[in-house]
């Protein structure tokens, strides 16, 4: 599998949780739907193509520090329909279509991710050189507008080898059978992997992820399903 490896970070990132639009929460990863709709940015795809040109898109996440979320609150204008008079003073029967509601939201503060990226030859290398470059069609974000991706390219493009020794990435949570060497953190998310065609339901996976090492047990069952970079194993969806 040929590789570019790239690290993500930013001042802060909201990777919105689809069933909390209302109050919106973040991922602690950025999904792969996320990641394709940034690289389609990036290469110049425009919203419609970006899913079909970017199909066999994989690509792996590795945590470079515990995730730090906080929670600030916005007065937010409703997006609700209503009728507006003049017989009524606006300022005090202001219509229900403006007034603000104080909306609560889950960002990640100053997060860092190693992204790994696999596509087609010619592809690859585009993607290579524009983060090089920092020559980007659409700029990059994290998440929300204005949450403003910076990339750093620290892998080019590499091939890399089926193998399992210390796994950094996430993978999913019914693959690895593990063993903990002492009490750690882990999390384990519904993460998006794709949108249907109509962008709207998203088909996820429930991955997980550790900070800390852990012994995998069912080694010889699933050194296949990932890929050895330098001293640790990556898995790719």
């Amino acid at each position: 599998m040929k590789v570019i490896g790239f690290n993500l970070s930013g001042k802060y990132a909201l990777f919105t949780k689809p069933y909390t639009k209302n109050q919106p929460q973040s991922f602690i990863i950025p999904p792969k739907t996320a990641i394709a709709g940034m690289i389609g940015g990036i290469l110049g795809f425009s919203r419609d193509e970006y899913q079909e040109k970017l199909k066999n898109l994989k690509y792996s996440v590795v945590l470079k520090k515990e995730p730090i979320k906080y929670t600030t609150r916005f007065n937010l204008l409703q997006g609700k329909s209503a009728s507006f008079t003049y017989t009524k003073n606006p300022l005090r029967h202001p219509p229900e279509r403006g007034q603000r509601s104080p909306t609560t939201f889950e960002l990640l503060k100053n997060p860092s991710w190693d992204i790994f990226i696999s596509l087609e030859d010619e592809l690859l290398k585009k993607l290579q050189e524009r983060i090089k470059k920092s020559l980007f069609e659409y700029e990059p974000y994290l998440g929300v507008a204005n949450a403003f991706a910076k990339i750093e390219l620290f892998e080019e493009i590499t091939e890399l080898n089926k193998g399992i020794s210390k796994v950094k990435s996430f993978f999913e949570s019914d693959l690895l059978r593990v063993r903990l060497f002492k009490a750690t953190k882990f999390y384990n998310e519904l993460i998006p992997i794709e949108f249907d065609e109509k962008r709207s339901v998203p088909r996820t996976k429930e991955m997980m992820i550790f900070l800390d090492d852990f012994e995998v047990l069912n080694k010889e069952e699933v050194k296949n399903e990932f890929f050895r970079y330098k001293d640790y194993s990556l898995r790719f969806i």
